[in-house]
């Protein structure tokens, strides 16, 4: 269970960072605004592989160890797809 819910928050977290780029492109970087945000997503996304190292014993940062290649091949396939649409909006 933890193997998963780190999967899809390293998709989510990802994804923000998609954001951050569409957004830091359009309005610039503000340190005080957008810092706590990446210090927050950050830590949560060490906590949640802490988690899952201590748990499982699995170190992978991407996905985790034994993953299929179809497994791997929907989350690209997510990312990918979610990216181009934020992208082209």
């Amino acid at each position: 269970m933890v193997i998963h819910a780190y999967n899809v928050y390293l998709l989510a977290y990802g994804l923000w960072w998609v954001s951050v780029f569409i957004i830091v492109a359009s309005e610039g970087f503000h340190p005080r605004q957008d810092l706590p945000w990446f210090a927050l997503f950050s830590s949560i996304l060490v906590v949640l592989w802490w988690l899952k190292l201590k748990l499982t014993g699995d170190k992978n940062w991407l996905l985790h160890a034994g993953a299929s290649g179809a497994h791997k091949f929907t989350y690209l396939a997510v990312f990918v797809i979610a990216a181009a649409l934020m992208l082209l909006q």
